[in-house]
């Protein structure tokens, strides 16, 4: 079923909202247990999987934005 616009609007601004809770507590998220690598962490948010590389204490990057219902793998992470 596609998202609607405005549903779709909505969910990116809530994703942003993470995006600002992570610049400010960049551990806040548990560590990706497919990786078991500290620095690779994600937060939950509705159905999704917000996985980012924590680079420092003042830098991070989203490294995926993945469905939590499909397997995690290299190819959905850097493919």
């Amino acid at each position: 079923m596609p998202l609607s616009p405005k549903f779709a609007t909505q969910v990116i601004d809530q994703f942003f909202s993470k995006e600002r809770l992570l610049a400010s507590f960049p551990t806040v998220g548990r560590v990706v247990p497919e990786l078991n690598n500290e620095s690779v962490r994600e937060i939950i948010y509705k159905q999704f999987r917000i996985i980012y590389v924590v680079l420092d204490n003042e830098l991070i990057h989203i490294i995926a934005v993945h469905s939590s219902s499909k397997p995690l793998s290299n190819i959905s992470l850097f493919g």
